[in-house]
């Protein structure tokens, strides 16, 4: 493995009191996306249970999964789940780097899939994306399988830090753990943008990110209840990234992750975000 960049800074103790559950809907029965996952792909993390509803849900070739959310005015999310050895992350590739929801919905469904009302297309979010702006739906479908030769973040440190652990737009922040064990809560605060990755080498963890809402209007808006985004117990190659951009109106949000009833566990987490608006 590679030298490491650790991390003191965070806050040590047991997962905060949650608040209310926050649904975003109805699960659409999408089906799977191209061939049915190889039989040797490895299973997705054992999953304990999960708080938000997502609207749609799309299986991939390699086994991994994305989840994708959507609320009508604070802004849509997709969280996708695999495994070190079904290969690269979707959401990592080159084209869809920093890509909003919406455009990795579009790159990745069958052309003709209903696009699940809340996720359509938008621009760019971010200026360092490559992805195409003319490009049918779908058009990753087919070259997916193929072309995943990108390392995947769990086995690459390279990877992960330019991922997670610097700050292109449209981010102006981040936070990074390697080799940490044990219970961890860190928030970041005042996003409208937001972006993380979990990766768990040894042990098992269970981890959960959870949100505040806050609405613009206002020099800092006011703050809506707590809600629970996912809660996973992943055991060791099982990762999660999740990739969050605020509606319109400027919405953002606080976050707070949390790992817990850690033994034995090695994990890498990493974090971006933007502070908009500024708000203190």
């Amino acid at each position: 493995m590679n030298t490491r960049r650790a991390m003191t800074t965070g806050m040590m103790g047991s997962m905060a009191a949650l608040g209310c559950v926050f649904a975003l809907g109805c699960v659409a029965d999408m089906g799977e996306v191209g061939e049915v996952p190889a039989e040797e792909a490895a299973p997705l993390p054992l999953m304990e249970s999960e708080a938000a509803t997502p609207v749609s849900v799309l299986k991939l070739r390699n086994g991994n999964e994305l989840r994708f959310y959507s609320a009508p005015k604070e802004g849509t999310a997709v969280l996708e789940v695999g495994n070190v050895n079904n290969g690269p992350s979707v959401t990592q590739r080159p084209e869809l780097r920093d890509a909003s929801p919406q455009e990795i919905f579009w790159a990745v469904s069958e052309p003709g899939t209903p696009v699940p009302e809340g996720l359509t297309r938008q621009p760019l979010t971010s200026a360092t994306s490559a992805m195409p702006r003319d490009r049918m739906q779908g058009w990753l479908v087919e070259t997916m399988g193929a072309s995943l030769t990108t390392p995947e973040q769990c086995t690459s440190d390279v990877l992960f830090d330019e991922a997670y652990c610097d700050e292109p737009a449209p981010y102006d922040s981040h936070k990074c753990f390697f080799n940490r064990s044990g219970d961890t809560i860190w928030n970041s605060g005042r996003a409208s943008s937001y972006k993380v990755g979990l990766c768990v080498q040894e042990g098992t963890v269970s981890d959960q990110l959870t949100y505040t809402d806050h609405n613009p209007l206002g020099a800092c808006g006011f703050a809506f209840p707590e809600a629970i985004a996912w809660t996973f117990t992943i055991s060791a190659g099982g990762w999660i990234n999740w990739v969050w951009s605020a509606g319109p109106g400027d919405w953002w949000r606080t976050y707070t992750h949390a790992t817990t009833q850690a033994s034995g566990d090695i994990f890498d987490h990493g974090q971006r975000w933007n502070y908009e608006p500024n708000c203190l």
